[in-house]
């Protein structure tokens, strides 16, 4: 089976992820054995697992001609109860060699062997290895307030930093090339109406000016701010 255009997708996904929501290339960093089970280690367990029972069951319920399968290595013992220790060894030298599984494997229908009954998450490598490349597509669910705020601040964070760079261009065509844009009929008022309130319902068709250096900066600097404004369905200006 030919693997590269679904590599090369993924790959293309990544690169747009922001290093502050998640760094790729950061070595990963080993985990350690937990001294005891937070409350909050608990609930957000538990908030998982009925995020992954209810997608299963949503899939496995539907007349679509999928079915849903447990794949993701989990385990119901916490810290200091017999036998965690050597799972949670066993996970990290998981993580190590094959990466993180996803929570849920979806299959074709006609794939799926009963023998497997929705659950294959402790099935050996060995018999993983024939069964996996059968799957369509990988699922990993969360249902975890902290990577809420965490997704959520980092949002704001980089929403903030395109506002700043939208204002900022602003200024520098007002002040360094006004003189050009008052020779384009609309264009001063385009810019002078760009303010933190209308950022979200402006656009423009971007000019192609180029008979001169400073109005090719000009153009330069108005595709760079066509291409931080956020989507808009407002008419084209």
């Amino acid at each position: 089976m030919n693997n590269e255009p679904y590599l090369s997708e993924i790959n293309q996904i990544i690169s747009n992820i922001s290093d502050s929501l998640i760094d790729f290339n950061a070595p990963r960093e080993k985990g350690r054995l937990p001294t005891q089970a937070s409350s909050e280690f608990i609930t957000n367990r538990e908030q998982g697992d009925w995020a992954e029972d209810l997608i299963l069951r949503a899939i496995n319920d539907s007349n679509l001609n999928f079915c849903a399968v447990k794949y993701g290595k989990s385990e119901k013992r916490v810290t200091g109860e017999e036998g965690f220790e050597d799972f949670f060894m066993e996970y990290q030298f998981e993580l190590d060699t094959i990466g993180k599984r996803p929570d849920i494997l979806i299959f074709d229908r006609k794939n799926y062997n009963a023998d497997w009954n929705y659950d294959i998450s402790n099935f050996s490598l060995s018999e993983l290895t024939n069964i996996v490349p059968l799957a369509k597509v990988g699922v990993e669910i969360r249902s975890s307030s902290f990577l809420y705020d965490t997704y959520s601040a980092t949002q704001e964070r980089e929403a903030q930093g395109r506002v700043d760079r939208i204002l900022a261009i602003k200024n520098q065509l007002l002040t360094e090339y006004g003189d050009i844009l008052l020779g384009k009929v609309g264009w001063i008022k385009i810019i002078e109406d760009i303010s933190i309130e209308t950022i979200s319902i402006v656009n423009f068709r971007c000019p192609s000016w180029s008979s001169t250096s400073r109005m090719k900066e000009v153009t330069d600097l108005l595709k760079e701010l066509k291409k931080i404004f956020p989507p808009t369905k407002k008419g084209i200006i």
